[in-house]
């Protein structure tokens, strides 16, 4: 699954993602676009923001 669907599917904007897990809006866009990866240490802020797995994190930028 992609970052966009994990947002769908907890209704998530970037914006709304960005805020959970304290990165800019900006941020977001780049890592959905694959034009960057986040950082290590959001990993897991974002797992739970995205109600998903470390795993389904990586996987999502794996696909690139």
């Amino acid at each position: 699954m992609s970052l966009k669907e994990l947002m769908a599917k907890n209704n998530l904007t970037q914006g709304q993602l960005a805020m959970k897990v304290s990165v800019s809006q900006q941020a977001v866009s780049q890592w959905e676009k694959g034009r960057s990866v986040p950082r290590r240490k959001l990993w897991s802020r974002l797992a739970v923001a995205l109600d998903c797995s470390v795993d389904d994190i990586l996987n999502c930028f794996r696909e690139k």
